[in-house]
Parts: structure tokens; sequence; C-alpha cells
């Protein structure tokens, strides 16, 4: 079975004054085999480098240390890599986002176990804070990611082909551009015709 490389767009409403995001996924599949195979070069280069900065991330994030969402170029320019010293920053920047994440996640939950046990809920409470310390001490290790591209990385544009609807195009990775073509749906053709196009996809495998 041919492997699918699934994009998100996300889509920004407004509904009574409140904004409302959501996604619609298309279907990379319609690339060629070699167009496929440098996206999964590119994925599986961006799941390395992420991973590397969440390493040098979390020993930080241990000792209480602010993690920057722009990381300084010391540390990223150290990272060993045939990516765009840009595309090392998004990579960087997804890193912080998961190692913050997952702190404030134990932070909560100790948090949350705290409080239950001042209510005398000491049962649920250690339970919650077991689960707040496992968050708190594992560090996050990537199997999968999706890589998350603003608009310097990716553009859309009109196909005159009749078959496809439209072409993507990814750039400023290190190597060179790939354009890969996409076929519309009735969903992502609503999102398109109500909504606005946020400047940013999330590639995955």
């Amino acid at each position: 079975m041919a492997r699918e490389y699934i994009l998100l767009t996300k889509d920004k409403f407004l509904e009574k004054k409140n904004r409302i995001i959501r996604s619609s996924s298309v279907s990379l599949k319609f690339g060629n085999s070699n167009k496929l195979l440098e996206i999964n070069d590119l994925l599986l280069e961006y799941l390395r480098i992420t991973q590397y900065f969440i390493d040098i991330f979390w020993p930080m994030a241990q000792m209480d240390v602010k993690i920057k969402s722009l990381t300084p170029k010391n540390i990223t320019e150290k990272a060993e890599t045939w990516f765009s010293a840009r595309m090392v920053q998004a990579c960087a920047k997804q890193a912080s986002g998961i190692v913050r994440g997952t702190m404030q996640e134990a932070k909560n939950l100790i948090k949350r176990a705290e409080k239950l046990k001042k209510d005398g809920k000491t049962k649920i409470s250690r339970n919650i804070f077991r689960k707040g310390l496992e968050k708190k001490n594992g560090k996050p290790e990537l199997k999968t990611i999706e890589a998350q591209l603003d608009n310097r990385f990716f553009k859309f544009e009109k196909s005159n082909k009749t078959e496809f609807d439209y072409w993507l195009i990814i750039g400023s990775t290190g190597k060179n551009k790939i354009t890969l073509p996409i076929r519309a749906h009735k969903h992502f053709n609503k999102f398109q015709k109500e909504g606005k196009i946020l400047n940013s996809i999330r590639l995955s495998n």
C-alpha cells in the first residue's frame, strides 16, 4: 500500500466575534515517487533535528531554565544537518513548544493533585501526582512528527491542469524545491470559500 502524505491547512472563521480555527486535510499521494521520497526524507530529518533540540531543552526545563520560543543562533548553528538555517530554527521552535507544553502539563497535574489532597481525596491525589511526576521526568521521544511550517516554507498555486486543483511548493529547506499536485475536495473547498487560510501548514506522513 502506498504511503499517503497528509497536509493540514488551518482555516479561520469568525462566529459571534469569536475565532474558530478548523483544519482540512488533503493528500499529497498524487506526487510522483521521487517527490514523495523527498517529502519522506524531509520529514525524517525534521523529526531527527526536532528530537535533537528536545534533548538539549529537556535538561534546561528540568532545572526551571526558561526556554524561549526563538532559539539563539549559537544553539541552532550547532545542529549538523542539510537543513537550511531557517528550517533548523523551525525545528527548534517546535521542540521548544513540545518541551514547554510537556512541563506545563506536568505542573497542571501536580497542582491538581495538591488541590485534591487538600480536599481529602488522597487516593485520587496520589494517582494524579504520580502521573504529573512521570510527565515531568519523562523526556518526549518522538516516533513521528507533524512538521509545523509557516508561509516562509510553502505556497499554493492554482493549477491549470484539469486533473489537479493546486500545486503545493515547499522550499527554503536546504535542498531543491518540492512541487506536489493537490486535488481539492468538498470540505477543503468549503473552507477555502468561507474561511481565511492561516499562514501555516502541518505536514506529516
